[in-house]
Order: C-alpha cells, then structure tokens, then sequence
C-alpha cells in the first residue's frame, strides 16, 4: 500500500518565512535541517523494503540522512500511532474533552465580573480597578499562549495540560481566600497565564487528529467553545455570586469543575502531537534493536534544550510580525473580543436595576448572556450546510486545499455584527421589550461565530504542525484588546 500525502503531510505554512537552518524548518519536508536530501527505506510489512534491524512488528519507516541517522516517520495508513488513523470515536472525544477545557478556562473571566460589585464594597476600591480582577486574568490568556503553545510543539500537549492546568486549580485558592484586592490581581493574572493551554493547543490537537480537508467540522466545535466561554461564564457564575458571595465562584471552580476535570486530562488525554510519538516512536526502536542511529527528527533530539526552547518561543513572534494576513487577522480578533468583553457593563447597565429594565437579581440579569449563546449556537448548526458546503465546493474545484475558503463565511459575518450592534443600541429603552435587544445580541452572537471561525480555521489550515504557535500570536493580540477595553468601557458608557 503506497504512502499517503496526509501520512508525511507538510506543513502548509503561509509564505517562506522560515529559512533553512533557523530550527523552524517544515516538519514532514524532504530535506533535514542542514537542508540535505533525505532517501525514504521502508520497513518489510505487506511487501515494503525491510530496514535493516527493524522488524514488521515496528511498523515504522525511516529517512536515511546521508550521515546514516535513520529518521523515523509514519508507517502509512495502518500505523495505529498515527493520530490521524486513530478511531473515530477517540478523534471526537479528544476534540470534545479540549474544547470543552477551552469553554471552561474562558468561562473564568467573566466569571469574576459576576461578584465585582461585591469585591468593590468588601476591599473599598473604585468600580475602575475592580475591572483590573477581570482584565488581568485575560492578559494572562494573552501572555500564556505565545509561551505554553510554542512549548507544546516541542514538549508535547498532554504534559503542558497536565502541569499547567495543575497550577491553574492550586492558583484558583489565592483568588478565593484573597486578603485584599492587590492580591487578587496578581493571582488573577496567573490564572489567567496557567489557565491558557486550550486557548491556542485545542487547534494544534485538531491538526494532529485531522487531515486539513477534514477539520471544518472539529475546528467549528472549538470556535463554538471559544465563543460561548465568556457568556457561559457570566450565566453560571451570575447565581452563585448572588446566593453564595464572589468567593465561592473560585472555591466551587477550583475544587469541583476544575479539580475534577485534572483526572480527565491525566487519564485520558493521550499525546497528539507527531514529532513527541515519533520521538517515542525512536526511542522504542532503539531499545528494542541497540541502534542508535533511529531518531525522530534530525537534529533535534541532539540540540541543547536551552535551544529548543528559544526556537519555539520565536515562532508566535515571527508569524505574527512577519506574515500581515496573519497579523491583520489577530487585531480584527481582538476589536471583536473587546467588544464581546464591552457587554459584560452593558448588561448591567441595561438590564440591571437602575434605569433600564431593573432586573434586581444578578442573577437574572446574567442570564441575559444566553442571547449571544443561542447565537453562536445558531452559526454551529448552520455551518454543515454553508460554510462547510463552500469549502468542500472549492477545494474540489481547484483539486487541492484551500486555506482562504474557510474565510468565506466571515464575510457574511462581517455584516451580521453591525446590524446586531445597532438592534441593541436602539431598542434598549425600558417602552421596548426586551428581548428586542437581546435579539441584537443573537445577532451578533452569530456573525461573531462565522468571524472567528474564518480566522481560527484559515490560521490552522495553513500553518498545520505549527498552527498552535500561530493561534498563540493571534490570541497575544485578542485577549491585548479583551483586557484593554473593559477598563474603558465603565467610563465610556458613564460619560
């Protein structure tokens, strides 16, 4: 059976960026990182040319480097340590279990705005710096990525999740037994740094499991996550901030959500990410025959990890200021996220007690938030048939993938958020009913979907093995505007 192009599948980054010899080199290419030709030997499974010293039993290919250093690769589509030939079930639960992480992570900061009132009264701060709580925690989602992404691509997905998230429960009780409002800020932003795995590596274990071809519908699902977790966040957390005080918003977080979903990772979350299987991959292979010529990656398995570690933080910083679609994509992003972040004032204003519609309970007026939901919602059923549709009308037509087509539906998204925008800036007076507005936010909600699918998709899509450190770049800038325009927001809407 003949090697499939999506077993050795190259990396589809989006313009020549990264030279030879800079340690960013295209994974799957057929040179090495000095830029040598390599030869691909097969092993003696069903037909193929054996490998001296490995047997079927292996199922691996190499690339011989004219030094000899055997370069282990994928064995075609029978290769069960291929997470592209995993079951179809496991691909999906994987999918699931990380999107689901990212809902929850961003979840927690807007979670916090739900008690903000109750920390101003508590600490005697001003309702300005009581925004920093929330803020400070989406600059740590800014930061984290362009750190723990890179890292992922060199170290592996699953270690990063287990160890960051194991931070991110035990930093959740320094929020919660908080002594005064300084030490909630610092505590706020490294939750916010430790919390941010699932931002940038649920697309990077998307592009493990799935072919480019075959992501539309798995990468809908992250964005779904993505969109919902603020709103999400403000509809739970509304109610337990009322009934129980603010500090039992991070005390049920820490020991009962996010606690228990720790196990779920260690248990069940199995690496994705190809170069670490195929480092183990090597390491079996020379165990089991006493040739240590197997590696995985040439090269890489003998740099110094102080190496390693330098060239994979390098690579968010040089997507982002060297590729203008990618860079003009991340601040289209960020003014969204701004936005999204701008309704949690709104809201209150709105629909709280006061002038407007004066919802007593905070709780209730939380609940408001379900109207972006149930627009993001909306976008997620549709997609199958439009976007979905366009992609797979396109790519057969040109005979190959086409990254640019996943942008198709922002367009119309595009479109979508000014026209909710302006549903709900006009018909949120007390003599209108109020789901008037909150069809505006629907609205909105649904062209927010299809925007930021055409973004999160097309940065995937064409980056591939190194889609997480690219989505690292463009969530740098979306959570720079998420934590800047809260601060301006009280005091635009009060002048």
């Amino acid at each position: 059976m003949a090697l499939t192009p999506q077993d050795v599948e190259r990396s589809s980054i989006a313009s020549q960026t990264v030279e030879k010899g800079s340690g960013l080199e295209r994974e799957g290419s057929d040179q090495t990182a000095t830029g040598v030709p390599l030869r691909t030997e097969r092993s003696h499974e069903k037909g193929r040319t054996p490998s001296p010293g490995i047997s079927a039993a292996h199922g691996a290919w190499y690339k011989t480097h004219e030094d000899g250093t055997k370069i282990i690769t994928f064995a075609g589509e029978d290769d069960k340590d291929n997470p592209r030939n995993w079951s179809r079930g496991k691909k999906w639960y994987l999918t699931l279990l990380c999107s689901w992480l990212n809902i929850l992570v961003a979840s927690q900061a807007s979670a916090y705005s739900t008690g903000q009132k109750q920390i101003q009264q508590e600490f005697g701060i001003s309702n300005e710096l009581s925004i920093a709580g929330l803020s400070l925690y989406v600059l740590g989602f800014a930061v984290g990525p362009m750190v723990v992404a890179p890292l992922s691509e060199t170290f592996g997905r699953r270690r990063i999740y287990i160890w960051c998230w194991a931070l991110f429960v035990l930093l959740q009780f320094g929020v919660a037994f908080a002594p005064n409002a300084p030490v909630i800020f610092v505590f706020r932003f490294l939750t916010g740094f430790f919390s941010s795995p699932p931002l940038a590596n649920t697309g990077g274990v998307i592009s493990d499991l799935f072919a480019r071809d075959e992501s539309g519908v798995p990468m809908s699902v992250y964005v779904f996550g993505s969109c919902i977790g603020p709103p999400f966040g403000n509809v739970y957390a509304g109610f337990i901030a009322q009934q129980l005080g603010w500090r039992w918003t991070h005390y049920l977080t820490s020991l009962l959500i996010m606690g228990v979903h720790w196990f779920l990772i260690v248990f069940t979350l199995t690496e994705t990410r190809h170069n670490i299987i195929l480092a183990r991959k090597a390491h079996a292979i020379r165990k089991s025959t006493g040739d240590e010529s197997y590696v995985s990656t040439h090269g890489d398995e003998r740099k110094p990890i102080f190496t390693l570690i330098k060239t994979s933080l390098a690579r968010p910083i040089l997507f982002l200021f060297t590729e203008p679609i990618t860079a003009f994509g991340s601040i289209w992003n960020g003014l969204l996220y701004g936005l999204i972040f701008l309704f949690n004032d709104a809201f209150t204003i709105v629909f709280g007690p006061g002038d407007g519609y004066n919802i007593q309970h905070s709780g209730l007026v939380e609940l408001t938030f379900v109207a972006f939901i149930i627009g993001e919602a909306l976008g997620l059923a549709l997609y199958p048939w439009t976007q979905e549709r366009f992609y797979q009308r396109a790519i057969k037509k040109a005979g190959q993938s086409v990254p640019e087509a996943r942008m198709a539906g922002g367009t119309i998204g595009c479109c979508l958020l000014p026209v909710g925008l302006f549903i709900f800036a006009w018909t949120c007076y007390p003599s209108i009913s109020p789901v008037v507005p909150l069809i505006g936010a629907a609205v909105f909600g649904l062209g927010f979907f299809f925007v930021l699918f055409g973004i999160l998709s097309w940065t995937v899509d064409s980056y591939r093995e190194y889609s997480a450190s690219a989505l690292g770049a463009v969530v740098l800038v979306r959570n720079i505007f998420g934590a800047a325009l809260p601060l301006a927001g009280a005091p635009m809407y009060e002048k």
